[in-house]
């Protein structure tokens, strides 16, 4: 019925809950097919923050399949139509989404500038479920640095543990054969 007799607003916000439904059901192939109708639609008729949702949840699909690069284009892609459509809080959910993303390909220094900026809108907003999301984010991947920097550490600790060992085992090799 929507889709002939419904708004574009109502079509595309029809297909965005098909496509989420058909998310949660496991069957992806729809729910991107779904989700990229609704977008041409909401693209089509200038409707910035539904396209947004439908780029974010885009976005949620790739990164579940593991397709961290598409996703954050994606999530790249929502912030700017969020940022179009003056939706401050929709736009620093979609950086906090965009430096997650960024963090689980090791680009730490992106996801820390991003979640940074992500940061500095929720506070600007000042909204409490937005600004613990965010901050819920940025210690866990700062966490995640800090044991990787201390994992590295411990790697040349030990390479250089064992290259004094063998340097020493040489030595005492060539001292007893004298």
């Amino acid at each position: 019925w929507f889709s002939e007799h419904g708004t574009p607003k109502e079509q595309s916000l029809i297909l965005l809950y098909l496509g989420r439904s058909y998310a949660e059901d496991g069957e992806y192939n729809h729910a991107m097919t779904t989700y990229t109708k609704g977008m041409n639609i909401a693209e089509k008729y200038s409707l910035f923050d539904i396209s947004g949702l439908i780029n974010s949840y885009m976005g949620d699909l790739y990164e579940s399949k593991g397709m961290i690069e598409l996703a954050i284009d994606k999530y790249k892609t929502a912030a700017d139509l969020f940022l179009k459509d003056s939706n401050k809080k929709s736009y620093a959910c979609a950086l906090r989404d965009c430096g997650r993303s960024y963090a689980r390909i090791d680009s730490i220094e992106k996801a820390i500038n991003i979640l940074l900026q992500a940061d500095s809108i929720a506070n600007e907003i000042d909204n409490p479920n937005v600004k613990a999301s965010i901050a819920n984010t940025i210690p866990l991947w700062r966490n995640q640095l800090v044991l990787s920097l201390g994992i590295e550490h411990t790697r040349r600790s030990l390479d250089a543990q064992n290259t004094l060992a063998n340097k020493t085992n040489e030595l005492l090799l060539k001292n007893s054969e004298t």
